[in-house]
């Protein structure tokens, strides 16, 4: 009984440790994709500054 249980305690740390490694993963993914958007953001934001500064020029 004592083995089945240790075999059954072993099997769920090894689930969870791949659960844990999968988590990482997509957190890094996350991570990268928010670098990516922020990015984005900062390029658009320059760019409407850019125009706003354009627009009032002509103004």
């Amino acid at each position: 009984m004592g083995d089945q249980t240790f075999d059954r305690l072993e099997q769920r740390i090894q689930m969870l440790l791949l659960e844990l490694q999968t988590l990482r993963q997509r957190n890094q993914q996350l991570g990268d994709e928010n670098a990516s958007l922020r990015a984005r953001i900062d390029e658009a934001r320059t760019r409407l500054d850019r125009l706003l500064e354009l627009q009032s020029a002509d103004a």
